[in-house]
């Protein structure tokens, strides 16, 4: 007897795969948890500063990250650490002002501006606290 899946039932099936999947247990298993304490803490920063700099498009909403960082790093990152990270990041997202060529219809530089904050010297003394 051979069994015959129809379209909608292997769409069905490989949905139920996939969602049964634990994506942190995944991340875990391709990244491994982290060596330290201040790579989680700058991962954190950046995350934070993208959703920060494109909280009107619901990123934190749609994106596990942060919490995916959180696990990652063991839940070593404690309230104080995101409160000083997050307001540090909140400084840099206020004060980034739009571009001014034309060319860029004064949009704002988001993800360069979270890029230079990931590789800045004042967030690896932050993180290093």
């Amino acid at each position: 007897m051979k069994i015959i899946l129809r379209p909608f039932q292997l769409f069905a099936i490989i949905i139920f795969l996939c969602c049964s999947c634990n994506a942190t247990r995944l991340a875990k298993q391709k990244r491994g948890p982290y060596v330290n304490k201040f790579e989680a803490l700058k991962d954190y920063a950046f995350c934070r500063c993208l959703i920060l700099g494109f909280k009107s498009d619901s990123l934190q909403l749609s994106d596990a990250s942060i919490g995916v960082i959180y696990e990652l790093s063991d839940y070593s990152i404690s309230l104080a650490d995101s409160k000083r990270l997050d307001s540090f990041v909140k400084s840099s997202i206020e004060n980034l002002a739009p571009l001014q060529p034309a060319d860029y219809e004064g949009k704002k530089a988001i993800i360069l501006t979270c890029i230079e904050l990931y590789k800045s010297k004042a967030l690896k003394k932050l993180s290093a606290q």
